[in-house]
């Protein structure tokens, strides 16, 4: 009994990672070598409010882009098509009067059909 309890709560840990150091060291600066401008830039030119609202999407997709390059997630036409279509869907909706809840599921839901369709499917490109 108390052998299968014990293999049952090794199940939830991860499978050891076959990532060097190297691959590490990379992703971190990377990530760093993009987030850290694009947040000072935000700041300066919309201020606090709107660069909190882009620094999650913007650190996904450099997550995503110096970690799993390979990824389709990671792709060009993912990365920028995926986020213009979200970005475009989202302030549509935005500005077309519908309540603020009611906007932003249908803007993502919406963009989910799209980013399917066009084959560009990039999950951070939702977030914002």
């Amino acid at each position: 009994m108390q052998e299968r309890l014990s293999h049952w709560l090794r199940s939830f840990f991860p499978a050891p990672q076959s990532v060097s150091h190297k691959h590490w060291i990379r992703a971190v600066i990377g990530v760093g070598l993009v987030v850290l401008p694009m947040v000072a830039v935000g700041l300066l030119v919309f201020g606090g409010p709107v660069t909190l609202h882009i620094v999650a999407p913007a650190g996904a997709s450099a997550v995503i882009l110096f970690s799993a390059s390979s990824s389709p997630f990671a792709q060009p036409w993912s990365v920028i098509g995926g986020n213009l279509i979200a970005v475009a869907i989202g302030v549509t909706l935005g500005l077309c009067g519908l309540t603020p809840v009611a906007a932003a599921v249908t803007a993502v839901c919406l963009a989910i059909a799209c980013l399917f369709l066009l084959r560009c499917m990039h999950p951070p490109s939702r977030a914002g």
